[in-house]
């Protein structure tokens, strides 16, 4: 353990927790994230549908075919990104309130 941290810890003895609390705090926002915005990827999936469906040889600024099933993808990717900083940063949060309970004895 770096001396710097160490004499940090001793000197402020709840800081450990509260850095834990807070880490723990911002992964639950960011794990709820997908039930707080799954109206707005069901209004962008259903619009792209549309899109699609009225026009079946509209292209992106890409100029590839739009595909319904595209933006879907894009918001399942978004998803497990968000899932998996959402459990890294849970883990680091149990972790710092662990450390603080175990160091304050």
């Amino acid at each position: 353990m770096p001396e710097w941290f160490h004499a940090y810890t001793h000197l402020h003895p709840k800081a450990l927790g509260l850095t834990g609390d807070s880490i723990t705090f911002a992964a639950s926002l960011v794990l709820s994230l997908e039930a707080l915005l799954k109206e707005t990827e069901r209004i962008s999936i259903e619009s792209k549908k549309n899109i699609v469906k009225r026009f079946p040889y509209a292209e992106d600024k890409d100029e590839k075919k739009l595909d319904a099933e595209a933006v879907e993808r894009k918001w399942l990717k978004l998803w497990m990104i968000a899932s998996r900083v959402g459990t890294l940063l849970l883990a680091l949060g149990f972790a710092c309130l662990l450390a603080s309970r175990v160091w304050s004895e």
